[in-house]
């Protein structure tokens, strides 16, 4: 690096100066270039599902057939799934039977907020705290603390 280099403007070797900010620009494209996407070729994938799609329609799971044909698919299990779910291959989530029957699960911005904090309260709702709670002009005995 010529950065801290005391012979910079005398030197005639090609300079190689490091810029921190665009550094971290071409990393954060670099990192989410990386993570779009699939990378598979149209060949590859015209192979799995002629492997794929009869073992589904004769009714075998996607787990029992990569497990069964682990040298002939030699992708995850999870890969397979994303696949049927971009509609790669000619099968799809309909003849999944168990796929079908499950929702997708709830994000956590989506639940109500008596729900995310049930639990701190013994699963009292937040309306029947507030009338649990004492008011600033109610005046409190003494005897009521002990």
């Amino acid at each position: 690096m010529c950065n801290g280099c005391a012979s910079l403007t005398k030197c005639t070797l090609e300079k190689a100066i490091y810029n921190a900010s665009y550094a971290h620009d071409e990393y954060v494209l670099r990192r989410s270039e990386s993570r779009r996407g699939i990378t598979i070729s149209e060949d590859e994938i015209k192979r799995l599902d002629k492997i794929i799609t009869p073992l589904i329609q004769r009714g075998q799971s996607i787990h029992h057939i990569c497990v069964n044909n682990r040298d002939l698919i030699m992708h995850s299990e999870k890969s397979i799934y994303n696949y049927i779910d971009y509609n790669l291959f000619s099968t799809k989530n309909i003849d999944l039977p168990r796929k079908v029957v499950y929702c997708p699960r709830k994000k956590l911005n989506d639940r109500s907020p008596h729900s995310v904090f049930s639990f701190l309260y013994g699963a009292k709702t937040l309306a029947k705290l507030d009338s649990e709670l004492i008011k600033p002009n109610e005046i409190i005995q003494p005897t009521a603390l002990y």
